[in-house]
C-alpha cells in the first residue's frame, strides 16, 4: 500500500511539471520575462553609466531573495506532503 501511495504522488508531481511546461504558465513566464528585460533596458538607458552596476547588484540581490523564498516554500510544501502521506497511512 505504501508503494502505491508514493507512486501515485510521484506520478501526480511529474504530471504537474510536464503540464506546466506546455500550458499557460509557460507563456505567462515568457511574457513576464520579456517585459522585465524591456524594463531593465529602459532603466539602463535612463540611468547614468555609473548606476548600471548598482542596478545589476539590485537585480542580483532580488534574485537571491526570490530564490530563497521559493526554496522555503518548496521545503514547507514537501514537509506538508510527507506529513499528509503519513497521516493518511496511520
Amino acid at each position: 500500500m505504501v508503494g502505491s501511495i508514493l507512486e501515485m504522488v510521484a506520478r501526480a508531481l511529474v504530471g504537474n511539471e510536464e503540464g506546466a511546461a506546455e500550458g499557460k504558465e509557460s507563456g505567462d513566464h515568457y511574457y513576464a520575462y520579456r517585459n522585465l528585460v524591456e524594463c531593465q533596458g529602459e532603466i539602463k538607458r535612463l540611468l547614468p553609466t555609473e548606476m548600471h552596476e548598482a542596478l545589476a547588484r539590485l537585480g542580483n540581490e532580488y534574485n537571491a531573495l526570490y530564490s530563497t523564498e521559493k526554496e522555503l516554500c518548496y521545503r514547507q510544501g514537501f514537509s506538508d506532503a510527507i506529513r499528509l502521506i503519513f497521516d493518511a497511512l496511520s
